[in-house]
């Protein structure tokens, strides 16, 4: 009778147990969507649900969920959801090549129709700026006053009314970055560094000797730019070859200092355009107490700022990966090199 009376206990017991979250299986070479949760040490693949040869253009990750792009729309996964499984957004059919934060919610990219934003986690997507520029658009900043700069292949553009009008505040170069901390912005074009503490009123170049800027953010304390570096000529036959790239780092936008010294060694590829070894850094991000960087041969850790690397995460082939993180987890997909 005893032994009746403790089965059936546990077994209602059991019944109401919060179930465990799915085993995720460690990453492999096929993984569309790899996540981190221990600073690098292990990695696991996050791909469920998403088509087997799927390949993504952008990740975007907040405490609520991730959002995937790709050529023909949106694929979401809820953080609360324990399957852990990727669904399609019903609403979203568009070629969507960058996510970007908004402070109502993300911001959807299409580079022909321009942007898209979720109101307040509805699932509902409506188009936002219809009135921008002819020119694709390619990013997007909500700024701590409250105006909104627009950068895409005619500069960069400013509205304080909330999108009703627009000012062309830079039209030399195309914009495809923006970062903003504390008084000082600055944005990626392909002369370098655009600096403004006036909240994007006015801007003033930097880092120009260093070539197109292919990403900026802000890390620990220091505004972060990757920069392509300036094409050199070959033997002066006239030929331009490529030339390394570099990460350079700055408290206040307008001096800059490198470091991603201790990368070089480890960061080459073999470009058989030009039969030469080039250097391709991608991307970088930080997640708890570590600095990862995206190269042409994986994902690299550094837990003291940039002064000594280890290779966490191999790339494949000719891939590279791109980084999201939302708290302690790192999150990569696989993009082809040079897009």
């Amino acid at each position: 009778m005893h032994f009746l009376i403790l089965t059936l206990v546990i077994s209602i017991s059991s019944f109401f147990q919060t179930p465990k979250k799915a085993e995720r299986p460690l990453a492999n070479a096929s993984s569309i969507v790899v996540e981190s949760t221990d600073g690098g040490k292990t990695w696991h693949d996050l791909s469920a649900g998403l088509p087997e040869k799927l390949s993504p253009y952008c990740i975007y990750a907040d405490d609520r969920e991730l959002l995937l792009g790709y050529e023909r729309g949106l694929f979401r996964l809820s953080k609360s959801d324990q399957s852990q499984v990727w669904v399609k957004d019903p609403l979203v059919r568009d070629n969507i090549t960058g996510i970007y934060p908004g402070k109502t919610g993300p911001f959807l990219r299409n580079l022909e129709k321009g942007f898209m934003q979720e109101i307040a986690h509805s699932g509902m997507w409506l188009p936002i700026y219809d009135n921008m520029v002819s020119e694709a658009v390619i990013t997007v900043l909500e700024t701590a006053d409250g105006s909104i700069l627009v950068g895409n292949a005619g500069g960069l553009y400013r509205s304080a009314d909330s999108g009703k009008s627009w000012k062309n505040v830079y039209a030399k170069d195309m914009v495809t970055s923006i970062t903003e901390k504390g008084n000082i912005i600055i944005a990626a074009t392909f002369d370098g560094v655009l600096v403004s503490t006036d909240h994007g009123v006015h801007w003033k170049l930097a880092l120009a000797e260093q070539g197109p800027i292919r990403h900026t953010t802000y890390i620990d304390g220091q505004f972060v730019a990757i920069c392509s570096g300036k094409a050199q000529n070959d033997q002066g036959m006239g030929n331009e070859v490529d030339t390394e790239n570099s990460v350079r780092v700055s408290r206040d936008g307008k001096t800059w200092k490198r470091m991603d010294e201790n990368l070089a060694p480890k960061r080459f590829i073999f470009d058989t355009t030009n039969s030469q070894s080039v250097r391709s850094i991608r991307d970088i991000e930080k997640a708890g107490n570590y600095l990862f960087c995206s190269l042409s041969a994986g994902i690299y850790r550094s837990a003291d700022h940039g002064k000594s690397w280890e290779l966490v995460l191999a790339a494949p082939g000719d891939m590279l990966y791109e980084m999201t993180v939302s708290g302690k987890a790192i999150y990569a997909i696989k993009v082809i090199n040079g897009c």
